[in-house]
């Protein structure tokens, strides 16, 4: 699954993966303040590629957010648990625990 992705991530050439690092250093190219709806965010503990630094320099910009850091979880949990996302990000997880493999 992992190497179908970044094969994916890939297939135009590089461009969308160096822009992906660059944003960790650069300001972004919108105003993010602006943003006026809730906004949700899901991030895994045990990411390595992405710092949660990263997440929260955005959040910090918008009014109504949300975090949530899943213990345990890698930078690929999205790719591995998509059910799992979806019911965070939609809000439909609601208070039931979730247990991941990493």
């Amino acid at each position: 699954l992992v190497r179908r992705e970044m094969r994916e991530g890939f297939r135009s050439g590089a461009e969308g993966d160096i822009e992906d690092c660059l944003t960790c250093v650069k300001p972004f190219d919108v105003d993010v303040s602006t943003i006026r709806c809730p906004v949700r965010a899901v991030h895994g503990s045990d990411d390595d590629w992405e710092p949660l630094s990263n997440l929260t320099r955005f959040l910090d910009q918008i009014d109504d957010t949300q975090l949530i850091v899943l213990d345990g979880m890698s930078h690929f949990g999205p790719h591995l648990y998509p059910d799992l996302l979806i019911a965070l990000v939609t809000g439909a997880a609601g208070s039931r625990s979730f247990t991941t493999a990493t």
